[in-house]
Formats: C-alpha cells, structure tokens, sequence
C-alpha cells in the first residue's frame, strides 16, 4: 500500500490540491475502497468524489505517509488527529498522516481560541507516531513546529528574515503582527511518546480582521502582503502557496529528525535565536484574557533566557513562568 519514502494522496477537491502542490501535482486516479474508508475514518467526512495519487517528492521522513487534502472539512482536523488510536483490528496507521485544508469554521487556535479559517491561507496539521522518551515530554514540538513555521515563510520570503520573529509561546510575527500560530497535542504512556499532532495556521493569501479586540496581539498580516512585489529570476511572481507548503514540510521534517536523534538542543537553540522576547521587559497575564485593562500581571520583568522546556526566566525571579499571556512593554 506504501511505498518506501512515497507519500500517498487522498483529497476531495482537485483544484484544492493544484493550489496546494502548484506544478507538482501529480495524476489523480478515482479512489479505491480501501481507501475511501480510510479517508472516513481519519477525517469523519463522507465526502464526495474522492481521488487518489502519491508523490515521491514529497517525505517527513518516515516509509509509510499520507496526505489528505481537504477543501473544506466540518470538523478540526486537528482534533481529528489528536483523537485517533493507533490500531483497529489489525488495521496499522502511516506513520505521519498530513491534512491540509482549503477553509475551515470550527478551527481553534492556542488554548481553545477561536482561529478564522477564511479561503486562502494554509492550515495544516501533522501527526508524527513515535515511541520514544522525551526529555521535555514533547515540549519539543511546540518548539519545532513554531520554528518550521518561520523558516518555512523564511524560505519563501527571504527578505523578511529581520522581521520575522517568535512570540512565546506558539506565534510567529511580521514587524509584531501575527502572521501565523502552532498548536501541538501529545499522547505518551509512562514515559514514552507515543504521538504527537502539531497543528500549523499561516496567513498566506488572505489577510484576517481580528474582530476582538485583543491587547496581546498589535494586528494579523498575511505573507502575499510582504511578497506582492517579490518575483523569481524570469520576472513571474512565485507560487507563494504551494512555495510555502514545500518549504514547511521540508523544515518540519528537518527539526523533527533532529529530534529523534536526540539533537533537541540545536532546534531550542534556533527557536531561542528568534524569540523577540529576550532581553524585553515583558508583563505576564492569565490565559483567559483579552485585555490588559482587566486586571493586574501575575508577573513582570526582563526575560533572561527560555529554558528547553520553554519556560520563562525572569530577572530576579526564582520560579519561571510557564503559562500566561505575553504583553510586551
């Protein structure tokens, strides 16, 4: 069923998956049985016409994965992935299940908020199966799915490299506006992982209106805002959508190997290296905030260093911050 080091497609909308893969898109076939009840039971959509493919350009690194772009899914398609269980009557899931998808209305965010999930921009969720010991019981990819994120629009978009930062602990800023944010949900037993889902939205073609006021977050942008007059050697403008979707995976793949192998450190170390938070006189508030006229921090003063488990080191404070919302002074 897999091919080694081939990555399988399902999808529900061909135009969908051109945007997605742009030039790379390979034939599609109509798809089969078995795979239409694997699409079912990993998305819980019926679906219309469904297609199917692979594309050996296309790896996380593992021997048996899977694609599945989804124009429109009614159900997160995080929570999909986080909710699985890895065996059904013999039945054995890819080792990395990828979906995509084009728009959404019941997507959240960090902490349950609420991400508007317009057309146009990438919402990708990835779930790695492993079994292994974390230092950081998978604190890691928090780390490494936010920092993919920004070497992904990095690749893209080289000229914003000095622009582009992280904000602990899980968004990535353009000049201080959201561009993008990174949910992950891991699943261990004892000490062991057993998987991990990391969840990626980017605004990529459509800028979005916070329609709440929010004093932890100055504005959203969206990446063809800081490309419109970015072209390629023969003067056409770039792919930037299915661009972006490469580079991603590409980054993900990347810092995740550096993961297994147990080299935690370097990836912490480039997350640290474009944290726009030390060294910067921060104010700590609770989680369930939009305002900082609410209340009062539960904590202040100059970030020191973010330990790899991504706490917060504070000047002159003995305990780290591990949770709260960030408001930089």
């Amino acid at each position: 069923m897999y091919g080694e080091f081939t990555m399988i497609i399902l999808t529900d909308s061909i135009s969908f998956l051109k945007q997605l893969l742009g030039g790379s898109t390979p034939s599609l076939l109509p798809i089969d049985q078995g795979h239409q009840q694997l699409f079912t039971r990993l998305t819980g959509e019926q679906g219309g016409q469904l297609w199917q493919s692979d594309i050996p350009t296309l790896s996380l690194g593992g021997e048996r994965e899977l694609l599945l772009a989804i124009n429109a899914p009614t159900i997160s398609q995080f929570d999909q992935l986080a909710n699985l269980n890895d065996l059904r009557e013999g039945e054995l899931l890819p080792d990395t299940i990828v979906m995509v998808a084009g728009r959404g209305n019941n997507f959240h965010g960090y902490k349950g908020r609420s991400w508007i999930s317009p057309p146009g921009n990438l919402y990708l969720s990835v779930r790695f199966a492993l079994q292994q010991k974390l230092a950081w019981q998978g604190r890691e990819f928090l780390a490494l799915s936010a920092l993919s994120m920004l070497e992904g629009i990095k690749h893209v978009a080289p000229h914003l490299d000095g622009n582009l930062g992280i904000k602990w602990v899980n968004d990535v800023l353009v000049d201080h506006h959201k561009i993008g944010g990174v949910i992950t949900n891991i699943q261990s037993m004892g000490d062991q992982v057993c998987s991990a889902v990391v969840g990626i939205g980017i605004n990529v073609l459509t800028p979005v209106e916070l329609k709440v006021e929010d004093s932890f977050v100055c504005g959203a942008t969206s990446l063809s805002q800081h490309c419109s007059d970015q072209s390629n050697s023969h003067g056409e403008s770039k792919d930037i959508f299915s661009s972006l979707f490469f580079a991603l995976v590409n980054r993900l793949a990347y810092n995740y190997q550096q993961i297994l192998v147990d080299n935690y450190t370097e990836v912490w170390g480039r997350y640290c290296h474009h944290s726009i938070l030390i060294g910067r006189e921060i104010e700590v508030f609770g989680e369930e905030l939009l305002s900082t006229s609410k209340a009062a921090p539960v904590n202040q003063g100059r970030v020191l260093r973010i330990a790899p488990g991504l706490e917060l080191h504070l000047e002159g404070e003995s305990s780290p911050v591990t949770s709260g919302r960030i408001f930089l002074k």
